[in-house]
């Protein structure tokens, strides 16, 4: 088993032998998942800008392989298929249902499945190539960061057993990294705050920490070909056109690394 630190605010909301099982190779590998190529993921923490780099990775493959060839989906968005929609709506119709339960989260894990057998399963089988902007990873590191013990169970079952993602996995997995004070400097330069964005320093270094623990969970799963992992620092800088650097940033960091 491997040892996993659970320091910081991090302990504060699940116990350390729930951590030790993320760890657990017998515990993660139930099954074995089919690598993706064509399927590319962007993964980072909230005010990372990560939204804004699955769009422009999509427009330049767009620009390159069609429009029509490159399809941009967020898995867990109740807007991307009829099914999610109905979704969306009985979720809707139960405003008690607590944000850390697991019935509120079997909606949107219910949402990123029927997502992935309607819309990007068959885009995949087309030959197209999919973006998808987050992925299980977010999904667990939220539930991780906000969820109950018992919604986190949940969760890990979804992904170990491959029905949130029909059985695949990305062949292109990019992680934006970017710092706890940057994350909440840009959502603060944005607006407004979205549910369940960190409001303080301490909020934004645990949702970190949970997106760590997420990638090793699911660096442990079993595929039948390596993900090709790319790491990318977002620092927040001062420039009048954010999508000018952002656009340079895939173009030199992402596209050329990207396994197509």
């Amino acid at each position: 088993m491997v040892e996993l630190s659970v320091d910081r605010a991090i302990s504060d909301n699940f116990d350390e032998v729930l951590i030790r099982s993320l760890a657990e190779r017998s515990f993660a590998r139930e099954r074995l998942f089919r690598t993706a190529n064509n399927l590319i993921t962007v993964d980072a923490p909230d005010g990372s800008g990560k939204g804004a780099i699955a769009s422009s990775i999509w427009q330049q493959l767009s620009s390159i392989y069609g429009d029509s060839n490159v399809l941009l989906v967020s898995p867990n968005g109740f807007d991307q298929s009829p099914q999610s929609l109905e979704i969306g709506k009985k979720l809707k119709n139960q405003p008690s249902l607590s944000p850390s339960s697991v019935r509120h989260n079997s909606h949107f894990m219910a949402t990123t499945m029927v997502n992935y057998r309607t819309v990007i399963f068959p885009a995949l089988e087309a030959g197209k190539i999919v973006v998808v902007d987050s992925s299980e990873i977010r999904s667990l590191a939220y539930i991780l960061d906000r969820g109950s013990s018992a919604a986190i169970r949940s969760t890990l079952r979804w992904i170990r057993g491959g029905r949130a993602t029909f059985g695949l996995l990305a062949g292109n997995r990019i992680l934006v990294t970017v710092s706890p004070d940057d994350c909440l400097a840009n959502i603060n330069a944005r607006g407004k705050r979205d549910y369940g964005d960190p409001v303080d320093y301490n909020e934004a270094l645990k949702r970190a920490d949970c997106y760590a623990l997420s990638i090793l969970y699911l660096k442990g799963l079993k595929q039948d070909s390596p993900s090709n992992w790319i790491n990318v620092e977002n620092h927040r800088i001062e420039t009048d056109d954010v999508d000018a650097y952002l656009n340079q940033l895939v173009s030199r960091k992402i596209i050329p690394y990207l396994y197509l």
